[in-house]
């Protein structure tokens, strides 16, 4: 078990567009890495984390809405090939500790990717597991919770995170 350190949302890595996993590369060592991603995305009470967000500029993300352990779902290259409806949520992020903000998301989804055993599936999805997906595949395209609120508060969250970061 490792845990690995979450990246602040100022750290260059959680701003690129993450490459793709190709299928030779989901071997051995990144199944560890996928373990270790578990550990830290538990460790830190997280529903979901993204490889950007331990340092990994990959297209690699876990969900877990129920938190519980074995419950997880590992997802490579995901993509949404439909989203509806929409709900406004508040939504919070390892890589923003303490700051929020209400975020309006598709209310449903469909993602294909591939799983930790190189298979194609399709996960249509609704409720908090939709919102957690659009969240972590985000982070694998470089976008963060606040990107997606008014450019007013966008601004706020930045200037208090950058506040809080230099009291550390």
């Amino acid at each position: 078990m490792s845990i690995l350190d979450i990246k602040n949302c100022l750290e260059p890595v959680m701003r690129k567009m993450s490459k793709e996993v190709q299928a030779a590369e989901i071997d051995r060592e990144m199944e560890e890495f996928v373990s270790d991603m578990i550990d830290t995305m538990h460790f830190h009470q997280g529903v979901g984390i993204a490889a950007p967000q331990v340092g990994r500029s990959i297209r690699a993300i876990v969900v877990n809405p129920s938190q519980e352990r074995g419950d997880e779902i590992v997802l490579f290259n995901p993509v949404i090939l439909d989203r509806k409806g929409s709900s406004t949520m508040e939504e919070g992020c390892l890589s923003v500790p303490g700051f929020q903000a209400m975020v309006k998301r598709a209310k449903w989804v469909v993602v294909a990717a591939k799983d930790i055993n190189k298979r194609d599936l399709k996960i249509e999805s609704e409720g908090f597991l939709a919102r957690i997906l659009q969240h972590e595949i985000d982070h694998i395209d470089g976008l963060l919770f606040f990107d997606r609120v008014s450019l007013l508060k966008r601004a706020k969250i930045l200037k208090n995170f950058k506040r809080a970061v230099k009291k550390t």
